[in-house]
């Protein structure tokens, strides 16, 4: 059923698309007065939906695909590769002490990329910099060790992991925030919505090409 509302969503960003980017000259010749009136209407509120469901929406879906494909890998590989026990049973000496899932990660998800895609349309693209720097340095003390506290020779990976979902959670968001930018040619945009529209397909060929390459990769055995 989640399988069905995600295609659902996907298209409605795609018929969203199509909508803002028409422009039916000859149909709209043929239709009532009403349809003529509402259209542009409409086709500045399926812009500023394209933007916001391919940050918000799309974003969700894919880097949280990601992120949680990285994160179950790593934490079968440290199970695997941990010390016997010596109970002589040959199980392994951890337990998977995977942090509990408290439900928030997509707020946070959702709140950033919605704090970025708004600096983007104001073109304070510094701040969306400063606040990188600010999520790496608070951070940073959670990488040397893993969910299984204590262990440091998976601390890159994560770092990886979070480095990555990070940048691809901010670059969803700048390309929402580019979309609706260039659709009503705020500020100084140079971008067209047909380049923007290009450089989306381009970001969710490539989540999908990493979450593949993650979910087949083999880490180091011990």
């Amino acid at each position: 059923m989640k399988t069905i509302w995600h295609i659902l969503g996907f298209l409605l960003i795609v018929a969203g698309v199509i909508v803002a980017e028409w422009e039916p000259i000859s149909f709209l010749d043929n239709c009532c007065s009403l349809i003529k009136s509402i259209w542009p209407g409409l086709r500045y509120f399926s812009a500023i939906v394209v933007g916001l469901g391919f940050s918000l929406y799309v974003g969700h879906i894919l880097v949280g695909k990601f992120t949680t494909e990285f994160t179950n890998k790593l934490l079968k590989a440290e199970l695997i590769n941990a010390p016997k026990s010596d109970k002589g049973n040959g199980e392994s000496s951890k337990k998977d002490k995977r942090p509990p899932d408290l439900g928030l990660n997509w707020i946070v998800g959702l709140v950033e990329r919605l704090f970025v895609m708004s600096m983007v349309i104001a073109s304070f693209l510094l701040l969306i910099g400063a606040y990188l720097a600010l999520k790496v340095l608070v951070n940073w003390q959670v990488w040397p060790g893993s969910p299984h506290k204590g262990d440091k020779e998976y601390g890159g990976y994560y770092f990886y992991k979070f480095l990555t979902g990070t940048l691809l959670s901010i670059l969803y968001a700048i390309a929402g925030g580019a979309y609706i930018l260039a659709y009503f040619s705020l500020g100084e945009s140079v971008l067209c919505t047909q380049q923007v529209v290009g450089a989306m397909i381009v970001l969710v060929l490539l989540t999908c090409f990493f979450s593949v390459k993650v979910s087949g990769h083999k880490f180091p055995s011990n």
